[in-house]
């Protein structure tokens, strides 16, 4: 199936997911990465990357299970942090 034929989310430990992107935002697409990493024991770290940085996205973003948000510009302070 469409789930078990998705096997590259075993070698990411970390996302860094922009949250606008074209076709399906950040927040579909980390949900979908969830519902694959369900069936596998992995530890994924999804971190909302994006210069919108207002009470909704962080909301949203920790709705769809994102771990953190990293502010764009991204300072090298705050990404070291995350890593």
């Amino acid at each position: 199936n469409w789930i078990e034929s998705h096997q590259c989310c075993k070698m990411h430990k970390l996302i860094l997911m922009d949250i606008d992107m074209p076709g399906k935002d950040g927040f579909q697409t980390t949900e979908e990465i969830f519902e694959i990493l369900k069936y596998q024991n992995i530890d994924t770290f999804i971190c909302a990357c994006s210069a919108y940085d207002g009470t909704e996205e962080r909301v949203k973003a920790e709705e769809v299970g994102m771990q953190d948000f990293l502010s764009k510009p991204v300072s090298k302070q705050n990404l070291e942090n995350i890593i």
